[in-house]
């Protein structure tokens, strides 16, 4: 499920956040989790302590959150990487293989030909990411997105958020026209959630072109608004 994805993707970046909730946070506690915020980017650890204050028929609860230290809110301005391509390239190359790293290579300089198409670079610390986009009317739209993880991923449940993917006639239209891309093993199932699939088939020229084919559908959809 499109949940159970996202919880396993931010799993696998290291994006978890742990939260100790008691009454009382004794102190032994507290050094622990501000040892383990210090040390754990980009997860955190918090500690949120909270007192119960009871007087003349009213009860006043007041909360204490414990493990924002400096040291690691400063830290944490600094845990972003801002990607680009060369440091994509070695990374997906060194997570998925070189196969997938010429795929993406191949992807990249077909999307910088399309016109009106940028690439947005991820600033994920651990996983990298991009995400080709398209502003149309004021309005931006998200292509779909690849990972260093050696995934593509496409996104149903925004692209059903805007004109013209709202409608589910042209949503079953784009997931037909991916479906029939082998290499991409995609499920003939309701167009919804954000499917994903292994990038590194796609250095097959056939299959890319197939891809950038439905690229191009898309944005001529989208400019049809």
């Amino acid at each position: 499920s499109q949940y159970w994805d996202r919880v396993r993707t931010n799993l696998q970046a290291g994006h978890i956040r742990l939260v100790f909730v008691a009454d009382a946070i004794p102190s032994e506690l507290r050094r622990i989790v501000e040892f383990l915020n210090e040390q754990m980017n980009p997860a955190d650890v918090f500690a949120l302590e909270v007192k119960q204050y009871v007087g003349e028929g009213v009860k006043t609860l007041v909360p204490r959150l414990i493990g924002t230290s400096e040291r690691k809110r400063v830290a944490g301005t600094r845990a972003k990487k801002k990607w680009n391509e060369p440091d994509f390239l070695a990374a997906i190359s060194d997570e998925a293989g070189t196969e997938a790293q010429e795929a993406v290579r191949t992807l990249l300089h077909s999307l910088y030909k399309m016109e009106g198409v940028e690439i947005w670079w991820g600033e994920g610390l651990k996983v990298g990411s991009f995400v080709p986009r398209l502003f149309h009317k004021g309005v931006k739209h998200q292509l779909f997105a690849v990972r260093t993880l050696g995934k593509i991923e496409f996104y149903f449940d925004v692209y059903m958020k805007k004109q013209p993917f709202q409608s589910e006639l042209l949503q079953q239209e784009l997931l037909d026209k991916l479906v029939v891309i082998p290499e991409l093993k995609l499920s003939q199932e309701k167009s919804t959630g954000y499917p994903s699939a292994s990038i590194a088939p796609l250095a097959n020229t056939e299959s890319l072109n197939q891809l950038t084919d439905v690229i191009h559908w898309m944005i001529g959809e989208i400019r049809k608004t």
